[in-house]
């Protein structure tokens, strides 16, 4: 809600659009009793108080829980909570008073200010960049309000600054990576914002840093290497963001006793080296559960009969710690097939549904990776194979020269010898096939038994190829040889002609 002095600007600009007159506002018309000219009553340069009347004006100053001494003839450094060291505002200390609105970038002309502290109220708009001028700040704490926008860059030239208490308001953008100049930070709150990308290297330079503070925002990628030499950090928060990818080794870190960073997206390799060491020396330490899903919802058709295999698409650890258990539409599998990094088995028709899988590491217990979140899978779907193919074969016997089959007048098939055959081509199931002959051996001729028929979803090895040899015929006028009798015939002739020459005699 604005202001008395903004609501009164805003009606003399209405009153001098409606007569037609121009009417010029004085530059600061919102303290009614404080003339900040008079320096010798406020004890501090009109600027700073004009940087005071900004800040009551911008938050509301009469709706404050507490004005005393606020818009008054007292001097600055008996208003409530303003603390005034050698003639300067050093300190502002209204957190916690209801404070609404922004933060006036004229707080930026308070060249003596070490402490600045607006927590918990109900600020909001933008960090001004402004407030990156006041080089003597040591403490900042905005904590705890609604505050938008990104953190400005600007915050990295308060090389005096060793506290930086942003957290717990609505902040976005990426982390600035000019604080990593602040060379004397001791502690960094960022948490519980909505920053997004990367966290910048340069904060591993950071040599005094003992608090550092990062969750609860959408931070991406690794956590810097450069940490490994953040030698004075004791508390590390990385817990609720997107990170991912290995953690530097952080066990040499001898002051570091808390460490969190659950709820990301971390895996057992990433850390798995250093986990024993962390959980032993370390007084706190947080590392599951992580968020993040190590699979995606895809889909793969397989085929009935022949190989079904599912790849996760979690890397493969190079420990050979982790162990895997699939389900089948939420259903654990057994083992050996179940607890298979690679999910194998010949593929059937009820091998179809939602596959999903945990993973669990020997050494980082009890932590577990899930593979998939709510109803998202990988969807296996199984078809029915091609038709079956079938060969046609046989066996050649007698053959002394070189013939040529054919199965269904192609697929032809040279034989030089007796034994078994195979065409080449086979054919589906239900498929006629036919037998022959296409050339025959010289000097022989070759017939085919079971030369035909219908595949019937079995290999056909029975055709029975026969070769003899053809005869050989006399040619015309051509003199026949006189015909022999062995031993035998003559002896059985001789007794013939003695029977008929005792008949003879007895005629």
């Amino acid at each position: 809600m604005k202001n008395i002095g903004h609501k009164l600007g805003s009606i003399l600009k209405i009153a001098a659009f409606l007569s037609g007159g121009i009417i010029v506002a004085p530059a600061y018309a919102v303290f009614s009793v404080t003339n900040c000219s008079d320096t010798v009553s406020t004890g501090v340069p009109e600027i700073e108080c004009r940087a005071m009347e900004a800040l009551w004006d911008s938050t509301n100053g009469p709706g404050w829980t507490n004005t005393t001494g606020w818009d008054t003839n007292t001097p600055i450094d008996s208003w409530y909570n303003i603390i005034v060291s050698g003639g300067h505002i050093t300190e502002i200390l209204l957190n916690q008073n209801n404070l609404s609105g922004s933060i006036p970038p004229e707080l930026g002309e308070l060249t003596a200010l070490t402490t600045l502290r607006l927590y918990t109220n109900q600020l909001s708009g933008s960090i001004p960049p402004e407030i990156g001028n006041i080089n003597s700040l040591e403490l900042l704490s905005i904590y705890d309000n609604q505050l938008s926008g990104s953190i400005p860059a600007a915050l990295g030239n308060l090389g005096n600054l060793t506290v930086l208490n942003l957290f717990d308001n609505e902040l976005n953008g990426s982390i600035p990576a000019s604080l990593g100049n602040l060379m004397n930070l001791e502690q960094l709150y960022l948490n519980s914002n909505e920053l997004i990308g990367s966290i910048p290297p340069e904060l591993g330079g950071l040599a005094k840093l003992q608090f550092l503070s990062l969750d609860g925002n959408m931070l991406t990628g690794p956590v810097p290497l450069e940490f490994a030499n953040l030698n004075a950090l004791f508390n590390l928060v990385l817990t609720s963001n997107q990170l991912s990818g290995s953690i530097p080794d952080l066990s040499g870190n001898a002051e570091l006793v808390r460490l969190y960073f659950d709820q990301n997206h971390f895996v057992f390799a990433d850390f798995e080296s250093e986990h024993l060491t962390y959980n032993t020396n370390l007084r706190t330490y947080t590392y599951h559960p992580q968020d993040g899903y190590v699979d995606s919802a895809r889909s793969i058709n397989f085929t009935s009969g022949l190989a079904l295999t599912i790849t996760p698409e979690l890397a493969e650890n190079p420990s050979g710690n982790d162990q895997y258990q699939w389900y089948k539409n939420g259903i654990f599998i057994p083992a050996p097939a179940g607890i298979q990094r690679v999910f194998s088995k010949t593929a059937a028709a009820g091998d179809a549904g939602d596959y999903t899988y945990r993973v669990s590491n020997s050494i980082v217990n009890p932590m577990q990776l899930i593979s998939h979140p709510g109803l998202d899978a990988i969807v296996v779907t199984v078809g029915d194979g091609p038709p079956g193919t079938y060969t046609v074969g046989g066996t050649v016997s007698g053959l002394a020269g070189s013939l040529i089959l054919q199965n269904n007048g192609l697929d032809n098939l040279l034989r030089s010898s007796d034994g078994s055959f195979t065409f080449a081509n086979a054919l589906a199931d239900g498929a006629p096939y036919s037998v022959a002959v296409s050339s025959q051996p010289s000097g022989q001729t070759c017939t085919v038994s079971n030369a035909s028929g219908v595949i019937a979803t079995v290999d056909v090895s029975n055709v029975m190829v026969t070769c003899v040899d053809d005869s050989v015929p006399t040619p015309p006028g051509t003199a026949q040889p006189i015909p022999t009798l062995s031993f035998m015939g003559l002896s059985l002739l001789a007794v013939l002609v003695g029977l008929i020459g005792i008949g003879w005699r007895r005629l």
